[in-house]
């Protein structure tokens, strides 16, 4: 157990090693705010640390077949220059559907624009047979940028929309993109109008870490419990550094579908050393008799 923590404490620390960077004023002539996903805890669904997996144990949902949820759309603006907004989002179809959205002020939440500083329209659009679903901001004059109510854009959502999972499914990850390329059918993709400090404007579409898409997972087994024999444990620790190891050198993981799932703890997609160290960490954590939960734990240790 000491060589499996030895190597899961240098793999982790190769992964979070990096430069740090000064990072200097924007431009606002090269700028491009961010806008992303966020979905909302319930009892059935953990929210992963990465904040772009909700993941559902199907085993936690006592015989349910069906499970809806809530996501939130979110634009991260420094400058707070965004003008106009036009966002646009897409799913697959099949074990997750996406089934309405709403308006801040119909989904119970604060809108993120003050309408008293400048006059803007909200609508959204929802058109299930080309999986689309969407929201505008629309202001009535191409000189005012949007004015945020809180401290920073990103304080409330834009829309907030309904999903439902298939729990009696196969184990997958199904992404919520942003809709950035036309994908075979004619509507608006994702696009910002950007108010310039001399009262010009720039037309961004945000695409790749500046559009980011969220992923709902449903698996038949608990976070982390890579084996399926309803424990994480130092061998699930292992796993997961040993398919680490071999995915760096271009191998396949040797995981199955389910066990690669359970394996991305903190569900940015890939299995790495991060992951095994938190495994191997939450494995000692209960062997001490705690008592949070996995996800808990891990948001214990990010804090």
């Amino acid at each position: 157990m000491k060589r499996i923590t030895a190597l899961l404490t240098a793999a982790a620390m190769s992964v979070c090693a990096a430069s740090a960077l000064t990072a200097g004023a924007a431009d606002e002539n090269t700028y491009i705010p961010t806008l992303y996903f966020k979905a909302f805890d319930t009892d059935c669904i953990s929210i992963l640390p990465s904040g772009q997996t909700a993941y559902i144990d199907v085993n936690d949902l006592d015989g349910k077949t069906e499970l809806d949820g809530q996501i939130g759309v979110y634009i991260d603006d420094e400058l707070q220059r965004t003008g106009q907004i036009i966002a646009r989002w897409v799913w697959e179809g099949g074990a997750v559907e996406l089934t309405g959205v709403s308006k801040p002020d119909e989904a119970g939440v604060s809108a993120p624009y003050d309408v008293s500083a400048s006059s803007y329209g909200i609508s959204t659009l929802f058109t299930p047979d080309t999986h689309t679903m969407g929201v505008n901001y629309q202001t009535s004059t191409n000189t005012m940028p949007l004015v945020p109510t809180g401290t920073r854009s990103d304080d409330y959502p834009l829309a907030v929309f309904d999903y439902s999972a298939d729990t009696s499914a196969a184990a997958g990850r199904h992404e919520i993109a942003f809709k950035t390329e036309s994908r075979g059918y004619s509507s608006f993709l994702t696009n910002l109008s950007y108010r310039l400090s001399n009262g010009e404007s720039r037309d961004i579409k945000p695409d790749g870490d500046n559009a980011k898409s969220i992923f709902i997972t449903i698996n038949d087994r608990p976070l982390g419990d890579i084996d399926n024999n309803q424990v994480v444990d130092g061998i699930d620790a292992s796993a997961a550094l040993t398919a680490y190891a071999k995915q760096s050198v271009h191998l396949d993981s040797g995981l199955s579908n389910e066990g690669s799932l359970a394996a991305d703890v903190d569900g940015d997609g890939v299995v790495t050393g991060i992951d095994a160290s938190y495994i191997l960490s939450y494995y000692a954590y209960l062997s001490v008799h705690g008592d949070m939960s996995f996800v808990d734990f891990m948001n214990s240790k990010n804090q």
